[in-house]
């Protein structure tokens, strides 16, 4: 266990991003990969400087949210989902333009798009992300063809991410630059973990489909229900909070009280259901490339598979939603609801070490004090102390995430956890 010290914090500014994202531009992913075009570092610096301060001037008592599309011409020839529409003439990339623009644009659905050559970037037009752009984002739809191009997110003022294709590549917070890299969320891989094999007993095996890959997909997919349940909730924009425990039938006690105990199968079912449809689909797609046949119609498997999709996701955003009520939801492992509104009246297990989590894959840890936390944090810490079976994820009004879990006696926290889409790491 290693633990940081304080470090000296230097702000850092659009010009700097431009620079991390120049440099790592092409060092991004490796393999058959073919990585698309970059503006030059002065075109990415003219981008992401103008974005950045049209994010810092509010329309009407309200800061704009909105995306970026960048591509190296005008002439869109790769395959995706989303539709370009070019204006009659390119516009300059300033401040006022993108000011102007960015309420014509839905956040969750749309973008600016910008073209680039070496002589110059210009607005060319907007462009049509598509509902499932939004939906693949938070980890409810589980294939998505992102374009390939240089996309920039902007959430709020001072916070920027920049993403190449549906890859992270670095991002601006509040003054902190962040390189992104691949994330593992161990503590998610530990909740999916508790009872992915007791769900598996209810998966139809595919039969022709190859082991490693149906269980590799269930394990993501079981993962990728967790993420969209919180991922739904930080959506809402009022926070809250998730508590995951391993069995429906743990007895709450003193710890928990449940203000609307509503015990029901019903994402559990959804899951299980999508499951099934998808590996009936995908034994019909592998059959098709072995020259097999399988009994049945593609075409019927993958009309059930899209009705079954669309259930899970309405299933867990209807689940999302119980986070309006004052308290948390808790779940079982396994994706039973438990209740909502539960009000968590534990306090702090005497002898509690308390550790912030820096990097989870390496176990950087930092002892902290659990007075540094809010409310909804220390609540959650009280918790695991008190029930360290249970697992806690716990979404700011202001967006962030973070996860609370035990641990050989002692209570682990890690903040700004990034919970996106495991098929598409564009969450990041």
């Amino acid at each position: 266990m290693r633990l940081n010290c304080t470090e000296i914090f230097v702000a850092k500014f659009p010009a700097d991003l431009a620079k991390a994202v120049a440099d790592r531009w092409f060092q991004l992913v490796a393999g058959e990969y073919v990585t698309p075009a970059c503006p030059s570092k002065s075109q990415l610096r003219q981008i992401l400087e103008a974005c950045y301060l049209a994010a810092n001037t509010p329309e009407e008592g309200r800061y704009p949210k909105f995306n970026v599309v960048v591509t190296e011409e005008e002439v869109i020839n790769f395959s995706t989902e989303a539709t370009f529409y070019s204006f009659g003439t390119s516009r300059p990339v300033t401040v006022e333009e993108i000011r102007r623009l960015a309420p014509a644009t839905d956040s969750k659905k749309s973008a600016i798009w910008i073209t680039f050559s070496k002589s110059d970037v210009l607005i060319a037009g907007i462009c049509d992300l598509g509902t499932s752009w939004h939906r693949a984002r938070l980890g409810l739809v589980y294939s998505y063809r992102v374009p390939p191009a240089l996309i920039v997110q902007i959430d709020r003022p001072g916070k920027i991410k920049v993403f190449q294709g549906q890859y992270a590549v670095a991002s601006l917070s509040d003054g902190a630059l962040i390189e992104s890299k691949f994330d593992i969320p161990l503590f998610l891989h530990k909740i999916a973990h508790e009872k992915f094999e007791e769900l598996s007993h209810d998966f139809t095996v595919p039969s022709v489909e190859e082991p490693r890959e149906f269980e590799s997909f269930w394990f993501t997919a079981l993962c990728n229900v967790f993420s969209g349940l919180v991922n739904s909730i930080n959506a809402l924009g009022h926070g809250g909070a998730v508590i995951v425990l391993p069995d429906r039938n743990l007895i709450v006690g003193e710890s928990v009280r449940l203000k609307y105990s509503c015990v029901s199968d019903s994402l559990r079912t959804a899951f299980v259901r999508f499951i099934n449809a998808r590996n009936s689909t995908a034994d019909h797609w592998t059959a098709i490339e072995n020259g097999e046949v399988v009994e049945g119609s593609l075409h019927e498997a993958e009309l059930i598979l899209a009705a079954a999709t669309e259930h899970l996701i309405e299933t867990i955003r209807f689940t999302a939603q119980l986070a309006g009520c004052d308290g948390a939801i808790v779940i079982s492992a396994d994706l039973r609801l438990i209740g909502f509104g539960a009000e968590i009246r534990s306090e702090l297990a005497d002898g509690t070490n308390i550790y912030e989590v820096k990097d989870e894959l390496d176990k950087k840890y930092s002892i902290c004090n659990i007075e540094q936390f809010g409310m909804r944090h220390r609540s959650a810490v009280k918790l695991v102390s008190r029930m360290p079976s249970a697992k806690a994820i716990v979404i700011s009004q202001d967006g962030p995430v973070s996860a609370v879990w035990g641990e050989d006696g002692s209570v682990f926290v890690r903040k700004g956890v990034a919970l996106g889409n495991m098929n598409m790491p564009l969450g990041s």
